[in-house]
Order: structure tokens, then sequence, then C-alpha cells
């Protein structure tokens, strides 16, 4: 099981966005990402290796997965 942690700028981007795709944006999140966070995601490359790109509907979220003990 993983744990979402939401920046302060993804936040604030989201809260720009009308109340029902934020709210279904921040639920896809949590569900997929809780368990898989490699759901539906690609590896980025450049200067961005290391993050994953997801698409939720008309959207993309970069994300990273940190594995922490």
């Amino acid at each position: 099981m993983y744990k979402v942690r939401w920046e302060d700028e993804a936040l604030r981007s989201l809260s720009r966005l009308d109340e029902t795709t934020e709210k279904d944006l921040k639920g896809k999140v949590e569900k997929h990402l809780t368990t898989d966070p490699f759901w539906n995601g690609k590896p980025m490359w450049g200067r961005w290796k290391g993050f994953w790109r997801l698409h939720l509907d008309d959207y993309r979220a970069i994300i990273t997965v940190l594995f922490m003990r």
C-alpha cells in the first residue's frame, strides 16, 4: 500500500478547476495510486527522468514514487 502526498502547487492547480472536476481527479489519484502508483503511467525522460506522467481524462499528473522504510 502506498500513500499520496500532495504538493502545495498541485493543490493550488486543482483548486482552479471546477469543484466537480477537482473532486473527480483527486478521487482517481487517491484510488489508483495508493494501490498501484504505476497505474496508467509512463516514465518521463530527460530532465524529468525519475518522474512518471499519468493521464487522467483531459489532464496530466506528474508524480514521483518514493520508497521509504
